[in-house]
């Protein structure tokens, strides 16, 4: 598909799955032009897709997408969400022991501490 999207003739290119074709046209309009911006939560249709697996796997009802924000990795999620939920030492934030690295060394970059909770 990112062949599709980098070079937009290709969607008539019948040899290439109609699905993916499909895919691709719906991904181009919504992100105007390869370079461009998208919307800072991430791209709509696919904020959507998540919200439907997460109403589908947790039989919840289906979130806003305007709930729903895409990151770049794991890494820069939690990053973004330790930055803006330290302000000093005084926060903690509950890390499972053993634990990912990552938060420990993000909650220590922010200026924040780790509050652990062992796992049995």
């Amino acid at each position: 598909m990112l062949a599709c999207v980098s070079d937009p003739d290709l969607i008539q290119n019948k040899s290439i799955n109609a699905d993916a074709r499909k895919r691709a046209k719906k991904m181009i309009d919504e992100i105007i032009s390869i370079g461009s911006y998208t919307h800072s939560l991430g791209i709509p249709s696919v904020r959507k897709s998540v919200a439907r697996f997460i109403s589908t796997h947790d039989s919840v009802e289906e979130p806003s997408i305007d709930d729903i924000f895409l990151t770049e990795g794991a890494s820069q999620g939690v990053h973004l969400l330790f930055k803006a939920l330290i302000m000093d030492s005084n926060d903690s934030v509950m890390i499972p022991i053993p634990q990912y690295p990552l938060y420990s060394a993000a909650l220590a970059l922010y200026g924040g501490s780790v509050a652990p909770y062992y796992l049995d």
